[in-house]
């Protein structure tokens, strides 16, 4: 899970030829998850980052009523001339 929501947060990188620099995580999950569900998505997370030259560099961890939620947003820079394809 953790992985596929970082690639799909990179793949928008990509589509504006943008270099992925960091990765922000936002979980949210009921205290009956088990930990190495979380564990898993976040380390899902940095790996697919590093694998693009990024690092997971922050965001947040909250405890939730209901199902887990998660979130990944990219940064990134360009590098080009002009603006950034559309």
């Amino acid at each position: 899970v953790g992985a596929k929501a970082a690639a799909r947060a990179l793949s928008d990188l990509a589509a504006s030829a943008a270099r992925p620099r960091a990765l922000l995580l936002a979980l949210a999950a009921p205290r009956a998850r088990p930990e190495a569900g979380l564990r898993a998505a976040i380390g899902g997370v940095r790996r697919t980052a590093r694998a693009h030259g990024a690092e997971l560099v922050g965001g947040d961890l909250s405890l939730a009523a209901g199902g887990a939620s998660l979130a990944v947003s990219a940064l990134g820079s360009y590098e080009g001339r002009g603006t950034p394809p559309a």
